[in-house]
């Protein structure tokens, strides 16, 4: 019989990260990500396979390393290497041999594209100076001093640099207080695009974004037109005349309702346009779980410049879609079916290398070819084959204004049919992500424990539309706390669900979430929430990004429309909280201050309300999926118990 899935089980998972196909197409080079349970620590190893699967480990290491990229005659692979918090870039020959770091430079490296002449590669880079850690003390004069999961900012800002792979010589290319990021390199070498906010508001403006090219030598620069707004993943077309672009325009709208879509620009001038108009899904990966992966990425433009190919998500999954250069909106997926993509790479239309993840399957790689589809890896074979995993059933229905809504049920371990069992709903954070097609551990540790659990995507979710994902702009708790009940409704009356055993919990915003549905609602029985969201005006002082908040509401700052504020906050209503609380947050959350969960704390202990609180040291706010492994653990440890306690399986 498999074995039912726990937490302990995270330390067995493996997932691919990067993929680059070799120049030649003869090869793709890919890297998977571990954890090394000895050291707490996550590890990377690369490998590099043919076409018919034929592989060999490159590299074996405790470390963290990221964005492997060819050389353009394929002799040689570069890549970025983590030292303690700082990362250096390495370079070994691709038949084989031990990396060596060719940059000298302590700092933080990021991108990393060679240019065609296979000597100089172009990167991101922000020095950081030697100096007492922690200081004596900090000074700050600049409103965005702090970034969740890298702490307090360093003084220079990020700059394009070019970097000689034989003497290790960094030119720096860029220059000023702003920071300019996201370098794309042109087919022939002699223009590098990037991304820089000049303005002198840009702290209050950040999404004012604009377009530059640089020759490679750094003695020419030239602003592209283009219309103001976010943007990211530059690539320039085949023939080098424009640029592809992932954007969008209204800027002062900051929370992610608005669709990103793919933008083209000529470089000699002119209007930008947008290719994915009337695309109504967002050109980003925006279907989460807690599997901590993240990548760089960038549209790919087919060899006679008609084709671009990008990710998008598309309700409940993030799929690998093409669209035609021209802008007629013709368009084509190229994946589908119960998997969620999370990066690719390009060679031909008819090769095409794809790392997805379904929810049985932690990631693997697949070989696209036409309508022939190749697995490459199956990195959790024996996992997969041991280990009981639960299987969504899709349940739509009708929520806020007769709107479909899209929700999943996963039945738990040993599910018999007269049996009942509790009932653990997750709400996503965001509050513009999406739940889906995707391996998500803590859902499967609770099914694996004994509960049904149920999770979905409420209005505000992306994937749906951007109306649906605007729903709830200036309106948090309205539209999707209705989805939400809505769904318990139908689900108490499933004759495996026992209504009066039904728990809460989310994260970030669905924390806040959590935190709004115990104040207004008290049908369930135990409640976690994880940081999370508690006032609307210590929120918006106190967060990393938190000054920007006020674009998601009124426009007006707290100060001046105090009673939008308050009644949006979970803590006006925590005297209606009879639900039984758990609160996780991690101490160094810089996204929602821990500040958020101690006042909800005491207030609670004030009121005499049962609730207890368990802080994580040193973490961020992506705990649950970058968090040091032992307490990713211990956090699942913590939810598991709270709600054994509460609503106790009977039949385990």
């Amino acid at each position: 019989m498999k074995k039912s899935i726990t937490k302990e089980d995270l330390y067995l998972l493996k997932f691919p990260v990067d993929i680059e196909i070799s120049p030649s197409g003869e090869y793709i080079l890919y890297t998977v990500k571990g954890i090394n349970k000895k050291d707490d620590k996550y590890y990377t190893d690369m490998f590099i396979s043919d076409r018919k699967g034929n592989k060999r480990r490159y590299t074996r290491t405790t470390k963290s390393i990221s964005s492997p990229e060819w050389s353009p005659n394929g002799k040689h692979i570069a890549y970025i290497g983590k030292e303690d918090k700082l990362s250096g870039i390495f370079i070994f020959p691709a038949d084989g041999g031990e990396p060596y770091k060719i940059t000298k430079k302590k700092g933080i490296f990021k991108d990393i594209i060679w240019l065609p002449d296979n000597k100089h590669i172009i990167t991101t880079f922000i020095e950081v100076k030697n100096k007492e850690n922690p200081p004596i003390y900090r000074k700050i004069d600049r409103i965005m001093y702090k970034v969740d999961g890298q702490g307090f900012l360093p003084e220079d800002m990020p700059h394009i640099y070019s970097v000689n792979i034989k003497t290790g010589k960094m030119n720096q290319l860029t220059f000023g207080k702003w920071g300019d990021n996201y370098p794309a390199v042109s087919p022939d070498g002699k223009w590098i695009a990037f991304i820089s906010n000049r303005r002198k508001d840009a702290e209050e403006k950040i999404l004012y974004e604009d377009i530059y090219i640089i020759d490679k030598d750094g003695k020419r620069e030239k602003k592209i037109k283009t219309p103001p707004g976010p943007k990211g993943s530059l690539t320039f077309s085949n023939d080098g005349e424009s640029i592809i672009y992932v954007g969008r325009e209204h800027p002062e709208l900051f929370y992610g309702w608005l669709k990103t879509g793919l933008w083209k620009v000529s470089i000699k001038g002119g209007d930008a346009f947008e290719i994915t108009k009337g695309f109504d899904y967002p050109a980003e990966d925006l279907t989460i779980d807690d599997r901590g992966i993240g990548v760089a990425l960038h549209p790919a433009v087919s060899q006679d410049n008609k084709w671009v190919y990008y990710l998008f998500t598309i309700e409940g999954a993030t799929r690998l879609v093409r669209f035609s250069l021209t802008g007629n909106n013709k368009h084509q997926e190229i994946t589908g079916g119960r998997t969620s993509v999370y990066n690719f790479s390009y060679f031909a239309p008819e090769f095409i290398a794809v790392a997805s993840t379904a929810p049985d399957n932690p990631g693997d790689i697949f070989i696209y070819q036409g309508k022939k589809i190749t697995r490459l890896t199956d990195l959790n074979k024996a996992y997969k084959k041991s280990h009981y995993i639960s299987m969504p059933e899709r349940i739509n229905f009708k929520g806020y204004k007769g709107d479909k809504i899209e929700g999943w049920i996963l039945k738990p371990y040993k599910f018999k049919k007269g049996k009942q069992y509790p009932l653990i709903v997750e709400v996503h954070g965001g509050p513009h992500m999406a739940y889906g097609m995707t391996f998500f551990h803590e859902f499967q540790v609770l099914a694996g424990a004994g509960y049904v659990v149920f999770y979905s995507n409420p209005h505000g979710s992306q994937g749906y539309g951007e109306k649906f994902a605007g729903a709830i702009h200036n309106d948090w708790g309205g539209p999707d706390y209705k989805d939400i009940m809505k769904a318990v409704d139908i689900l108490e009356k499933f004759p495996y669900i026992n209504k009066n055993k039904m728990g809460i919990t989310g994260g970030s915003y669905g924390g806040f979430m959590t935190n709004w549905v115990i104040g207004h609602t008290n049908r369930f029985k135990a409640a976690v929430t994880q940081r999370s969201v508690v006032s609307l005006f210590t929120m918006t002082g106190t967060s990393d990004y938190g000054y920007y908040t006020p674009k998601e509401f009124s426009g007006k700052p707290w100060w001046e429309d105090p009673e939008l504020y308050w009644k949006l906050s979970p803590l006006k209503y925590v005297k209606n909280i009879k639900t039984p609380l758990r609160i996780i947050h991690s101490e160094a959350d810089f996204r929602c201050p821990i500040s958020e969960a101690e006042q909800l704390y005491t207030a609670l202990k004030i009121l005499k309300k049962k609730v207890d609180f368990i802080r994580f040291p040193e973490e961020p706010h992506g705990l649950s999926r970058h968090g040091k492994p032992k307490r990713r653990v211990k956090r699942l440890e913590f939810i598991l118990e709270f709600f054994n306690e509460h609503l106790t399986p009977k039949h385990l």
